[in-house]
């Protein structure tokens, strides 16, 4: 009967406790909780005030769940307390515990929520910052909704998709065939791929994209789709120029351009200011190539707020306009 009496359940793999009451024995998840808020909030302070608990109880929590794992979770400074290795890896586990939670609730019972919904966004250096900006003001408009914004390589963007741990990825790439039928996929943006240069390069190209060879350029990395694209246009006019480095950011990308590093290639959008200004000038296009952004989703379990977030991003840019500025 003590046995019943006790909220305890066991894991699929049927091999740890998870007690969900204040027994001693087993994973108490309350204790998760508090750590998880600690761990967000930045101290014990902040996640009191959060939960409306005291600060004594919240360290009370903390110290069984260290007791239990056998491990400190925090480095305990003058200045407060920081996650120390260990607790960062609990941390990373205790993000998609609650996140898959509140994904839950999210898509079941949306006013049950006591808290905003954190709309995890990941961005691919790829994506221009103009861009970034004018594209993401809806996000920050939705109603209790807020974005939390981060920048990575693609690779590392798309596993965290696919993880849970992002509900969002905006980049100009696409998803290798594998993952295709787990990503939906939404085109925010086109924009025709241009090659520009200083006006003191500039003027070196007396015919394109013939002595396009003459300048030094500065291309992609072969983790971008552009670098595939670039090279193939490359190979079809028989260019072979000199290659002064590799980007994958292509706000840096036309800055090195106008400090006369070389010819670069980059969405039109993102040069117009600086081809405006008389800072660049444009030399012709990349013919067959487009620079496109997608917002990418997990096409599996996703909440109706991630679907309202990509239809925000689409309308954002049909109210404006449909290219990457």
């Amino acid at each position: 009967m003590a046995d019943e009496a006790r909220s305890e359940t066991i894991d699929p793999a049927g091999r740890l406790s998870l007690n969900l009451s204040d027994a001693p024995s087993g994973l108490n998840l309350k204790h998760v909780y508090y750590f998880h808020h600690v761990a967000t909030e930045g101290s014990i302070a902040r996640a009191a005030r959060r939960l409306n608990l005291s600060q004594s109880t919240i360290s009370e929590q903390i110290k069984a769940l260290e007791e239990f794992l056998d491990k400190p979770l925090f480095d305990r400074r003058r200045g407060g307390l920081r996650l120390n290795e260990s607790g960062q890896r609990v941390f990373e586990h205790s993000k998609v515990m609650f996140k898959a939670a509140r994904r839950m609730v999210q898509d079941l019972n949306p006013a049950r929520n006591e808290f905003d919904w954190i709309l995890e966004v990941g961005i691919s250096p790829m994506v221009s910052m103009s861009f970034t900006v004018e594209r993401l003001l809806p996000l920050f408009q939705l109603k209790d909704v807020t974005p939390r914004i981060r920048f990575g390589g693609y690779a590392d963007l798309l596993e965290d998709l696919l993880s849970g741990e992002l509900d969002l990825v905006l980049s100009e790439n696409e998803p290798p065939e594998p993952h295709r039928p787990k990503v939906g996929l939404s085109p925010l943006s086109e924009s025709a791929l241009v090659v520009v240069a200083s006006p003191v390069l500039a003027e070196k190209v007396t015919s394109y994209p013939n002595k396009l060879s003459t300048l030094p350029f500065v291309s992609y990395t072969q983790n971008s789709r552009y670098r595939w694209d670039l090279d193939a246009w490359f190979f079809e006019h028989g260019l072979n120029p000199e290659i002064a480095g590799e980007v994958d950011d292509v706000s840096l990308l036309t800055l090195l351009a106008q400090r006369s590093v070389g010819a670069v290639a980059v969405p039109e959008a993102v040069a117009s200011a600086a081809i405006l200004a008389g800072r660049l000038v444009k030399l012709g296009s990349v013919d067959g190539a487009a620079a496109i952004v997608y917002a990418h989703y997990s096409e599996v379990n996703t909440p109706e707020l991630v679907r309202h977030a990509v239809s925000a991003l689409v309308e954002g840019g049909k109210a404006g306009n449909t290219d990457l500025s």
